[in-house]
């Protein structure tokens, strides 16, 4: 088993290794993205106060002045207003503290927008750049992008327990194997990296490999909630039909904020085209992210179009199962849990895949010419 393990093992690196490397490497700079975005624009977050005494609506308004929007979407990022149409395109940044336009960009263009596409989508996401068609297209209810990351990430899985288990010395011989010999030439100082920065890396980068590809393959996430005896709790709400107008934005607000009184309203959206479709507004608690970072809301709420029903849709009072899931997951997979000084670590651990596929080449290639030559004749 372990020979078999061994095999398979180094064949993933040479089959798919360049594209795990890839796939880190935007990882790894993707980290950084909001300083990124905010460094080239700066003049965006010039906020004159943290403390929004201009609401999610208000701000919807201030941009509709300007130009059109359909399902607007108001998201509050550091005193600033994000406002665009759904959740791509182009956004105009409105000053929380006193209304005023601060300017408009795309936040998912540009190079940082490819890398996102390439990273989260394999350019199946269609408003981003690098968008290729055909890797949008459905096979079994699931863009053939969200199977390629998928792959990767069953890979990656596979490196991780492969790894251990041709590793594993055993118990008695643990701290030995976690010693890495410098003086007894390039061939065991290599290998003796590649063991050790496997075994105190494998946690993370299985935990990557499972939620990165459990963000975009459903059947993930209810596999975890089998193993952990839960479900999701997240709900699907629709507007009741009828034919009297929408209410407003603010009144929308305030009915959510009816359920979540002490959360801080983090993000609006709009109800779509769709007679069926609700309003959405996010709500934070107590929730501090680095500075430039879209706030992952713990809670959400849906509100009729029609009526004013408030329902809580995800969050709240939830199993510990489905909040590590529904929340901890994509905030510690991504490094928004942290600011920047601390998501130092999630870099250093994003290149290990990259030392590890490196050095493990290396390794095997020079067993192979050692094992090629001829023997002397005795």
């Amino acid at each position: 088993m372990v020979r078999w393990s061994t095999a398979v093992h180094r064949w993933v690196t040479v089959v798919l290794g360049l594209a795990l490397v890839a796939q880190v490497s935007c990882g790894c700079v993707l980290l950084f993205r909001p300083e990124i975005y905010r460094m080239n624009h700066p003049e965006l977050f010039a906020a004159t106060d943290t403390r929004p005494a201009v609401t999610a609506a208000e701000a919807i308004r201030v941009t509709r002045e300007t130009r059109p929007l359909v399902q607007a979407q108001a998201t509050l990022i550091d005193g600033v207003f994000q406002v665009r149409s759904g959740r791509a395109g182009p956004a105009t940044y409105i000053d929380a503290g006193s209304g005023r336009i601060l300017g408009t960009a795309d936040p998912n263009g540009g190079f940082l927008g490819f890398l996102t596409n390439l990273h989260a989508c394999a350019l199946s996401c269609e408003k981003f750049p690098g968008y290729q068609p055909w890797l949008a297209r459905t096979w079994l209810t699931v863009p053939v992008g969200y199977w390629l990351i998928a792959l990767l990430g069953a890979a990656l899985a596979w490196w991780c327990v492969s790894g251990l288990l041709i590793w594993w010395p055993g118990i008695r011989n643990l701290t030995t194997r976690l010693k890495i010999h410098l003086h007894r030439g390039s061939y065991r100082a290599l290998r003796d990296v590649h063991d050790v920065l496997g075994a105190v890396t494998m946690v993370f980068l299985l935990f990557w490999a499972v939620t990165g590809a459990g963000f975009l393959i459903p059947a993930i996430a209810s596999a975890w909630y089998a193993i952990t005896g839960t479900h999701s709790v997240t709900r699907t709400v629709h507007s009741v039909p009828g034919a009297g107008p929408d209410v407003s934005t603010d009144s929308a607000v305030a009915a959510a904020k009816s359920l979540v009184p002490t959360g801080r309203v983090v993000a609006v959206m709009e109800p779509g085209p769709t007679p069926t479709d609700t309003y959405g507004i996010d709500f934070n608690q107590g929730t501090t992210v680095g500075r430039g970072i879209v706030p992952l809301a713990p809670t959400s709420v849906a509100v009729d179009r029609h009526t004013a029903t408030a329902t809580i849709t995800r969050g709240g009072n939830v199993p510990l199962a489905n909040s590590l899931w529904d929340k901890w997951t994509y905030a510690l997979h991504f490094g928004s849990v942290a600011p920047w000084p601390l998501r130092t670590v999630w870099l250093a651990i994003g290149f290990a895949p990259i030392a590890l596929s490196l050095t493990g080449i290396y390794t095997w290639l020079h067993r192979r010419r050692r094992l090629s030559r001829p023997r002397a004749r005795t």
